[in-house]
């Protein structure tokens, strides 16, 4: 899978470019209209301009040929690459970090027994937190940095929306992480799934 998608976009913009290649040539597009075809001159400077952008960023692309289709011509096309121009693959796909660190906080008494952002009834007791992005019952390990406890909880509301804050804990989950009387600490998530 990681292999074709690596190539995917590369085959993408040379089949544009092969179809932007045969329209130039013929500089004209028809279209098919209420059972009618139309003629439409098309603008060709911007297809120039295109192409003109990936010859200097030395990328080579297939020009079009009458038979498009078939696999012997793709190869025959990609077997002519000059030895100044290359092809150059799409960048790998990002990967989510497991680990993150940053502020927490924690959250309780005004907030027991109301809804949370999943629909659940909040209970400060349990080990639950609030986080802006990760799916509602993804388990997080919290990491107190500064005294090295650590709690599992599960995200069950959103927040915090104070901007130096990554996570908004339970008031269970602070006090295992021992950080109720300072109300924020230094915490390092790691994200363990559903």
């Amino acid at each position: 899978m990681l292999k074709h998608s690596k190539y995917s976009k590369i085959i993408a913009i040379t089949a544009f470019l092969s179809v932007a290649n045969v329209l130039l040539n013929s500089s004209i597009v028809t279209a098919q209209t209420n059972s009618r075809k139309k003629r439409l001159p098309i603008k060709t400077s911007a297809l120039n301009s295109a192409k003109k952008q990936a010859i200097r960023q030395n990328i080579f692309f297939p020009k079009a040929s009458n038979h498009q289709n078939s696999k012997k011509a793709w190869q025959q096309d990609y077997s002519k690459i000059s030895k100044n121009r290359q092809i150059i693959p799409a960048q790998e796909p990002l990967l989510i970090a497991n680990s993150v660190s940053g502020n927490a906080s924690w959250y309780g008494p005004g907030f027991d027994g109301r809804l949370t952002a999943n629909g659940e009834t909040y209970d400060q007791q349990e080990m639950t937190a609030a986080h802006p992005h990760l799916e509602f019952g993804t388990k997080v390990k919290v990491t107190n940095l500064q005294n090295g406890r650590s709690v599992i909880v599960r995200i069950n509301d959103r927040g915090p929306f104070i901007r130096d804050r990554i996570i908004d804990l339970s008031a269970a989950a602070a006090s295992a992480l021992n950080m109720i009387s300072s109300g924020v600490a230094p915490v390092r998530l790691t994200i363990l799934g559903q």
